[in-house]
């Protein structure tokens, strides 16, 4: 594979923000792991992509920033773009982004049983087809609404019962999908009930 120096600063200088680090910090950090620190000047031109700074850089400063900013050296030098092998398969299996992976990994066991029994519930699969088919209509509808009070705004009395309607419309969709979700989570405490 060859690796983009570009990439690699960018994935350096992100993981670095998403810590909330400082590039002094980050090079303190750095020397408290690394007997060979870098100077700002060098980290500067690392995340800039700037080639001429990786002719002196060493792998123990990789695993070193690595693991001071929490990910994978495979993600600092562009292999996958989450901050681990792990959750990139997990991304790549499921289809759904990392973020959504790590707010259910981070769950409470007690909220992550809830999760896992509203999913496996027989009536989810309809709620969800039905956000599909409500979901493009909705949102067209509204945005709609919202062109027609942009428009017409010296006409505002007749167009806002155009708004009002559509948006009466897509309250009540939100309304049945939350009854429906109710409902499961209705079912759920009953099945506990019982068992």
């Amino acid at each position: 594979m060859e690796y983009v120096y570009y990439v690699i600063g960018q994935n350096i200088e992100s993981a670095r923000k998403n810590k909330g680090l400082t590039q002094p910090k980050l090079i303190e950090k750095l020397s408290e792991k690394n007997e060979k620190t870098i100077s700002r000047n060098t980290l500067s031109k690392i995340e800039r992509g700037d080639s001429s700074a990786y002719h002196t850089f060493r792998f123990d400063t990789l695993a070193a920033f690595s693991e001071i900013l929490g990910c994978d050296i495979g993600h600092l030098i562009g292999e996958y773009q989450q901050r681990t092998r792990e959750l990139a398969d997990i991304c790549d299996v499921t289809g759904y982004n990392a973020d959504v992976i790590e707010f259910m990994t981070n769950l409470p066991p007690d909220q992550k049983e809830i999760l896992s029994e509203i999913l496996l519930h027989k009536s989810f699969l309809e709620i969800l087809a039905r956000i599909n088919e409500l979901k493009s209509d909705i949102f067209s509808n509204i945005q709609e609404g919202f062109f027609i009070r942009q428009r017409f705004m010296h006409e505002l009395n007749e167009d806002s019962e155009t708004l009002s309607h559509y948006l009466n419309l897509a309250d009540c969709e939100f309304y049945m999908i939350n009854k429906c979700f109710s409902d499961i989570v209705s079912d759920i405490s009953k099945q506990q009930d019982t068992d």
